[in-house]
């Protein structure tokens, strides 16, 4: 199927009775932002259009109504401002925004980190936006480089525009709406994983002080060209954000001559309890100009390009994932050098002697050679030379290690009970079908994991799970294959976790450890393995060995029996080869399909010219309106 999009029919029509539509220049899972016109001002400007499948949806309309109150209602020139809102003729609702054309703050910092006094004064004009709303008690709460724009204005080159209020706690009734209360509930996790405050990251309650946490994440990252905490799991990075101290700048950008002031500022903005951060945004504003009304020092900075950035940045990261246990060993490494005093007061009295035999050589030398040689020190020479016999031995050792390492060792031994035969795992039997669809955790017959007739220990199966997170983010994808699939044996319920399933996807577009990945995709992982399986088919690169495998898959008995009914329905579709295939498939995705049939239903009423029969009724659009506003409301409802 080819999902590209047609040019979109709404350019060159005029909505609402005055706007122009001139051109999109954005789309999400939710709407379309186009660049218009109002056709009796003549003013530019961006609509904001919400799909209009969506527009059923109370809890989508509400948060596009609370992005246009808080625009609207909060008076700030680095606030892209609100216009309008309301709803087009076909009963899509909308939103007019002041029209931001500028430079986003991300592709800014993917350049490389920002000079400090610039970085200043960008945070100095976000910390008065936030000022401005947080004074009417609205709270942005999805705060990230992606929501700040910057634009020339006045000579200015970085005036700061913050947009997308999309998810901000907005009070109704003091922001200009019908009733009293607050458009936000209690429990439920608002935020992007990199920038996410500790309280909003537990679905607790969050002030200003949240927006805070945020801003100094972006300041540390505008300063560093890094986040200070990076993990390809999202869900680890909310676990960072909770439990581990941020890095220092220093430690992060070595050589970059960050004010103590300011490297004071950041570590407050991320201090894990919002009482410990600065209470205001003024208060930040204040800091800032304090730091900014000092010389700052000019310091060397390493450069970001090429294998010296990559070596750069993987120094930082290294740095800051030791540094916690290193700062536990302290006390241990205080010992160990007073116990080995003797050891280095030797080898300086042999490094002196080294010298001694250099400086009587150089003292035999032809007058003509020494006198080209004598403004190298014998210290130096004796350096050189005991730096290149380290290195010798070194290389020794890792080469005797390295003969001596097995292949493909688990970190951690695995317990015998938890052995698991390295026979390939049979698919699951027709006769499973039954308990999966019902979301069945027990293992079935033939599933290959052993029945238990007690829990495991949850303590065990967790270290196994870590275990395969830790190897599945070092690429060792054979050993995080082996700590799922030893998991799953003490567990079937493993199949539950997001761990295993992370590690698996990973390791089935590893050509070494296909096989052994698509084995616990297709037995023990049941129906989780299905979905796993059916998104390698969507999402794998085509033409792969996991994108072959994983569509093959998909047509065979063993899918069928193992996979949701829900998903069985999306695979149907997309494995569908006429129209009547397609339409006589649709009354049941209307009735119980789920967001795994969305881009199916998109693609068929994108290509309608390719299938007539679906054009003589409304079906088709009813179909995708059902099955569009129940997955949003699944997803209004996840914590």
């Amino acid at each position: 199927m080819d999902y590209k999009l047609p040019p979109d029919p709404r350019v060159g029509t005029v909505l609402s009775g005055r706007y122009r539509i001139d051109a999109l220049i954005g789309e999400g899972g939710m709407g379309k932002v186009y660049a218009a016109e109002h056709v009796a001002m003549h003013k530019r400007l961006a609509l904001k259009v919400l799909h209009r499948e969506l527009s059923v949806v109370p809890e989508l309309v509400t948060r596009f109504e609370r992005e246009a109150m808080a625009a609207a209602n909060i008076d700030h020139a680095n606030i892209a401002s609100a216009t309008d809102f309301g709803k087009l003729e076909d009963d899509s609702v909308f939103i007019a925004l002041e029209l931001v054309e500028g430079r986003c703050l991300r592709d800014v910092i993917a350049a490389g980190p920002i000079p400090i006094r610039r970085a200043l004064g960008i945070a100095r004009q976000i910390a008065s936006a936030l000022a401005a709303a947080h004074a009417l008690s609205i709270v942005h709460r999805d705060l990230k480089p992606e929501n700040v724009m910057l634009v020339e204005r006045n000579s200015d080159p970085d005036f700061v525009k913050v947009l997308d209020f999309g998810v901000a706690k907005v009070p109704i009734g003091e922001a200009g709406g019908a009733g009293p209360g607050v458009l936000t509930r209690i429990g439920t996790v608002f935020g992007t994983p990199e920038y996410i405050p500790p309280e909003q990251a537990l679905g607790q309650p969050s002030d200003g002080r949240a927006d805070l946490y945020s801003l100094g994440v972006m300041l540390y990252e505008m300063l560093t060209g890094v986040r200070p905490f990076t993990s390809t799991s999202k869900v680890n990075l909310v676990g960072m954000h909770l439990s581990e101290p941020p890095p220092k700048i220093e430690d992060r950008a070595p050589g970059l001559g960050v004010p103590d002031a300011l490297e004071t500022l950041v570590a407050r903005l991320l201090k894990k309890s919002a009482s410990d951060r600065p209470q205001r945004a003024e208060d930040v504003i204040k800091a800032i100009d304090d730091i900014l009304a000092h010389p700052l020092k000019k310091a060397w900075r390493p450069s970001r390009s090429g294998a010296l950035g990559w070596l750069t940045a993987r120094y930082a990261d290294a740095r800051s994932h030791l540094r916690p246990a290193l700062g536990r060993l302290g006390p241990l490494w205080e010992r160990a050098l007073v116990a080995l005093a003797p050891v280095r007061v030797g080898l300086r009295a042999a490094f002196e002697r080294v010298v001694a035999i250099i400086e009587r050589i150089r003292g035999n030398l032809p007058p003509a050679f020494a006198k080209r040689i004598e403004r190298v020190r014998s210290a130096t020479v004796a350096k050189v030379l005991v730096g290149c016999a380290g290195l010798v031995l070194l290389l020794a050792v890792i080469g005797v290690v390295g003969s001596l390492r097995k292949p493909r060792e688990v970190l951690t031994p695995l317990p015998s009970s938890a052995r698991a035969s390295s026979a390939p795992v049979p698919a699951a039997s027709a006769s499973a079908l039954g308990s999966s669809a019902a979301g069945s955790s027990s293992a079935a017959p033939g599933a290959g994991v052993a029945p238990s007739s007690s829990p495991p220990p949850q303590s065990s199966v967790d270290a196994l799970l870590e275990q395969a997170k830790s190897r599945s983010n070092a690429k060792d994808d054979a050993a995080a294959v082996e700590a799922v699939k030893a998991a799953l044996a003490q567990d079937p319920a493993t199949k539950n976790d997001g761990r295993a399933a992370s590690a698996l996807f990973q390791a089935a577009q590893n050509k070494s450890t296909l096989e052994a990945a698509f084995s616990l995709l297709e037995g023990p992982m049941r129906d989780k393995g299905a979905a796993i399986v059916h998104d390698l088919a969507v999402f794998a690169a085509k033409g792969s060995a996991a994108q072959r495998r994983a569509e093959s898959w998909l047509g065979s008995p063993g899918f069928t029996a193992a996979a949701s009914p829900e998903l069985k329905l999306a695979v149907a579709m997309r494995r569908a080869r006429s129209c009547k295939e397609v339409k006589k498939l649709l009354p049941e995705v209307k009735a119980s399909g789920d967001k795994q049939s969305l881009p199916y239903l998109k693609f068929f009423r994108e290509h309608l010219g390719s299938y007539p029969c679906l054009r003589g009724d409304s079906l088709l659009e009813d179909t995708n309106r059902a099955v569009s506003a129940r997955a949003a409301k699944l997803d209004a409802t996840k914590p």
